[in-house]
């Protein structure tokens, strides 16, 4: 075996049975450079090693085996670019499977659309309207109980209840199976 190739894991335990029996006669100070020079040939840090060290050495089958069916796993570069790939990778395929809808399913996106820009409309325009209208009056706001709507307040009220219609009517579509 080169120095370049890692140890199996039952080379590993291979080679850990013969230390054990070094590592438990060994005093202190020998068991720590025992350690140093396993650590540098398995390449596992201290920690796992005094574990495995300590414990039973001969490998136990799965309780459960794995799931196989992503076998054999996609041999990808992890890096912070394969997030933006695999990002782009569903963007890609969410493009592709809304291409191929259906007519009916392209429709449903359009009244999605449509009903999210009217709500926004709708929200702008009932926060233009004027703030002393309405119940302002009781609470010591505008003398007047009536107040005639004039100009762009007057625009602004029949495009409200223009863009409500318009907002229950979109709703009312989207809800229903076509």
């Amino acid at each position: 075996m080169t120095t370049e190739d890692k140890m199996t894991i039952d080379e590993r335990r291979k080679y850990l049975r013969r230390m054990q029996r070094r590592y438990l006669q060994a005093d202190r100070k020998e068991r720590g450079r025992l350690l140093d020079e396993m650590e540098a040939v398995i390449e596992l840090h201290r920690k796992s090693l005094i574990r495995l060290i300590n414990g039973n050495l001969e490998r136990t089958p799965r309780q459960r085996q794995r799931d196989r069916s992503n076998w054999p796993p996609p041999t990808q570069n992890r890096c912070a670019s394969s997030a933006f790939t695999q990002v782009a990778q569903k963007a890609r395929t969410w493009y592709n499977l809304s291409r191929s809808r259906t007519e009916v399913g392209n429709l449903q996106i359009y009244l999605n659309i449509a009903q999210i820009l009217v709500s926004v409309a709708l929200i702008v325009l009932v926060l233009l309207q004027a703030k002393g209208a309405g119940l302002g009056g009781v609470f010591g706001g505008e003398g007047s109980v009536y107040k005639s709507r004039r100009g762009v307040e007057k625009t602004l009220f029949n495009l409200t209840i223009v863009f409500s219609v318009l907002f229950l009517l979109i709703s009312l579509l989207s809800v229903t199976r076509f």
